[in-house]
């Protein structure tokens, strides 16, 4: 019985590095420029960045303008994904895009966010 517990102690231990190996992967995915794409305008040649950095902080760029920076901090509960984004805002005083934001999605090309309060779902290509 005890021989049989000692086997499984490596396991336990291999899981957990191979299941924090894996967050970090994503993590490293998350860190770059991010198109966003936009389905309200689809004919619009406005170009919406927004730039995930490794220190934890987002910018967002219209075009070539800086129009809001943010900070971030990615997470895993319960085997999903999290963004958690604090100081987004149309406006500085306006933080109504705060939130947990949902990873639905990341690839190298594609990353798909999802936040229930506020209910808001942003897509982005590389």
């Amino acid at each position: 019985m005890i021989n049989k517990k000692l086997h499984l102690i490596p396991f336990l231990i291999i899981t957990v590095f191979l299941f924090i190996s894996c967050a970090k992967s994503k993590e490293n995915k998350l860190v770059g420029r991010w198109h966003l794409v936009d389905y309200n305008n689809p004919g619009s040649t406005d170009t919406t960045t927004w730039e995930f950095k490794a220190d934890g902080t987002l910018w967002i760029t219209q075009d070539t303008t800086h129009i809001d920076t943010a900070s971030y901090d990615f997470q895993t509960h319960s085997m999903r994904y999290y963004v958690e984004i604090v100081g987004l805002g149309p406006t500085q005083s306006d933080d109504d895009w705060d939130g947990s934001y949902h990873v639905d999605k990341l690839t190298k090309d594609v990353l798909m966010l999802q936040c229930q309060d506020p209910f808001l779902r942003w897509e982005f290509t590389k």
